[in-house]
């Protein structure tokens, strides 16, 4: 595939959909995607579904300072791309939870979501941390100040329950949702529970979590915003696809 995106004059009509907080398009600097083709591939995709702002997201957990900058040099060249087709990228981190993510915000070695003070947090998978320590970590993060976005709860098994999801969301931590986890695929049990957890409301953002691989990417991504528009409250579809992502694009410090 050659790296020449020329300028589309095709135009969307209808009003944006939705805006995507989290994704690993910038190249070859995670599990993302694994060179500029792939990238610019799902920018393409992208503006075929109408997807005109995203967040991109990689994957970082210490302040690794010779990784981050090859991820921003990455992310400044793909952003001129996305002008070409008339989508705004925007700067942010899914970052591995440790104890010294304060510090490491502040020095600059690891970034909240376009320059806000939202922040998107993961835990490792594999880990059977107590709900309580889960708690209390993300609950120091808000008390430095930072608005916490839990990226893919229905995926943490040892605490994808009900009552831990509204724990946290009584503290204030916000949930955003993968949108493979809604559609049918592998894992029926986390299926179920993105049901329950989008039934209940207890969802605060859908994202694409886009890996530029066969499972997620944007037409995944428009997949399940079909799928929940079909079932669910119509202002509530909007908030988690549009309204909310909207007021972090907003929030810049």
């Amino acid at each position: 595939m050659a790296t020449n995106i020329t300028t589309t004059t095709q135009t969307t009509k209808s009003r944006e959909k939705y805006i995507d907080i989290h994704c690993h398009l910038i190249n070859e600097v995670d599990d993302g995607a694994k060179n500029l083709e792939q990238s610019l591939r799902e920018l393409i995709i992208a503006h075929r579904i109408g997807l005109k702002k995203i967040i991109c997201t990689s994957h970082i957990c210490h302040g690794q300072n010779d990784r981050l900058n090859k991820i921003k040099t990455n992310f400044d060249i793909l952003k001129e791309y996305g002008k070409k087709l008339n989508i705004d990228l925007y700067f942010g981190n899914e970052i591995l939870y440790n104890h010294d993510i304060p510090n490491l915000l502040k020095s600059g070695k690891i970034s909240s979501l376009n320059n806000s003070n939202y922040i998107l947090v993961e835990f490792k998978r594999s880990e059977n941390r107590d709900f309580e320590d889960i708690l209390s970590c993300l609950e120091d993060l808000i008390d430095n100040g930072y608005v916490v976005v839990l990226a893919h709860p229905e995926l943490y098994h040892s605490y994808n329950k009900l009552k831990y999801m509204k724990a946290l969301k009584k503290e204030g931590i916000l949930l955003q949702l993968d949108a493979k986890s809604i559609l049918k695929r592998r894992n029926r049990k986390v299926y179920k529970f993105s049901k329950k957890l989008l039934r209940k409301k207890l969802i605060d953002f859908v994202a694409s979590d886009n890996h530029c691989n066969k499972e997620r990417n944007y037409y995944t991504f428009k997949k399940a915003y079909k799928k929940i528009k079909r079932r669910y409250n119509k202002e509530y579809v909007n908030d988690i696809f549009y309204n909310n992502p909207k007021m972090i694009l907003n929030s810049v410090k």
